[in-house]
């Protein structure tokens, strides 16, 4: 019983037609003839010219393997690459040789073929991530210089969340427009003596290595910029003589880690002032409305006085009370904290040379809309909006969680709202 790789090496090697073969074998025409049809395929299929192409942003590898491109100018000219939008940044060619298999047995006539691969960059690279350039504040106000405060009270402002995406055109926001005006108007009736944003102003989705970046998401960060640069104007022109911080979030965070990760080169920029080129400060023009940037997270914090801090956080626990329970170990004076967009309070007596001391764990809710448009693991959160407000009466701090409810709050009487 002959192979199909044999029938097809005699027929090759006698000179006869496939019907003479088959009568000097002995064997029935239909028998041989499929049997070298069939080894003539798996041949060919073995020998097949296979040409991969990956292209990731400003680079491309281009790969081919099998037996007719076998120099670095057939791949190019097989593959149409155009060298005056690419440059060749490496290449290599591989030969080794094969016998073509069928029913398990190797052909007796073995084959060259050959690998060739070349790694691409365009010469003109085109932005990974999206262009945004920097707001320039030119509005004007005053803060008084020397200035005495009857009462140090704080405001404590969490996660608005600045950001988009992009809908039938029609720019669909996931900071939440009424809280955010509550915020405005609380602040221009009390004008602490601190206002802290105490982080994730931007979101930054675009920037976003840990979810996945989905196409109404794109080309929405220079507006996003823009309308959390000019609710920080309004804030400051609210609040000419307050101390204004804004800290840096994890979400601002994802700005540093792109660029670190996929823009090296951009790494260090900085303007004539000495700010990093894609920095928050230098976006949002924060020097100009005399507001202080407090970087470094997670370790960033500000200090209202020597009992009483602001951080952004980083610890999240699923149940309601349950983070500010879980910081509230490991801390020795209060803390106020957000990240978690939940209203938490809670306290703990501790005891020093100077008798006792109430500390305590405190997050205002957030700012964000807490409908499931911001991005997240789920759509229905336990989330809840809010602000923090902090009186301070002989060096002890009241806390006031004061909670937004579909764009309205209340305190002392007096009623805010985020509607005109």
């Amino acid at each position: 019983m002959y192979t199909g790789e044999e029938l097809l090496e005699l027929w090759l090697s006698s000179g006869l037609s496939q019907r003479q073969l088959a009568a000097k074998l002995g064997m029935k025409f239909n028998a041989l003839h499929g049997k070298i049809f069939r080894a003539q395929k798996a041949k060919e299929a073995n020998l097949t010219q296979k040409v991969d192409t990956k292209q990731e942003g400003n680079l491309c590898e281009v790969e081919a393997k099998g037996p007719r491109i076998q120099t670095l100018e057939q791949l190019i000219e097989a593959c149409k690459i155009d060298l005056e939008e690419w440059v060749i940044e490496r290449h290599v060619i591989n030969k080794w040789e094969v016998g073509a298999k069928v029913d398990g047995l190797v052909n007796l006539i073995v084959e060259p073929l050959f690998q060739v691969k070349v790694w691409l960059k365009k010469r003109s690279p085109e932005p990974i991530y999206p262009v945004i350039s920097p707001v320039a504040i030119t509005a004007e106000y005053k803060k008084s210089k020397n200035v005495s405060y009857k009462e140090e009270n704080a405001l404590i402002l969490a996660d608005p969340h600045f950001g988009y995406r992009i809908e039938s055109g029609e720019y669909i926001p996931f900071h939440d427009p009424a809280a955010l005006k509550v915020a405005l108007d609380f602040a221009h009736s009390r004008r602490p003596k601190d206002i802290v944003i105490l982080g994730d102003l931007l979101d930054l989705a675009e920037w976003s290595d840990k979810f996945i970046r989905t196409p109404d998401m794109y080309n929405t960060t220079q507006p996003a910029i823009e309308a959390a640069a000019e609710w920080l104007l309004s804030l400051r022109i609210a609040c000419p003589k307050s101390n204004i911080y804004l800290m840096e979030g994890n979400h601002e965070k994802r700005l540093l880690t792109a660029i670190t990760k996929q823009m090296p080169y951009a790494y260090g920029l900085k303007t004539t002032d000495g700010l990093p080129v894609l920095s928050i400060e230098n976006l949002l023009d924060l020097k100009s409305m005399d507001i202080e940037w407090v970087g470094d997270y997670p370790n960033g914090q500000v200090w209202i006085n020597d009992d009483l801090r602001v951080i952004h956080g980083d610890k999240i626990r699923n149940k309601s009370g349950a983070t500010a329970t879980a910081l509230l170990e490991d801390i020795t004076v209060s803390t106020v904290f957000g990240h978690v967009h939940r209203q938490e309070l809670a306290s703990k007596t501790i005891y020093d040379r100077y008798g006792a001391k109430i500390v305590s764990a405190f997050s205002p809710g957030c700012l964000c809309r807490i409908d499931g448009e911001v991005p997240g693991t789920k759509d229905r959160q336990n989330w809840q909006q809010g602000i923090g407000y902090i009186e301070i009466v002989n060096d002890v701090s009241i806390f006031h969680p004061i909670s937004i409810v579909d764009g309205y709050c209340y305190f002392e009487g007096m009623q805010y709202e985020g509607f005109d």
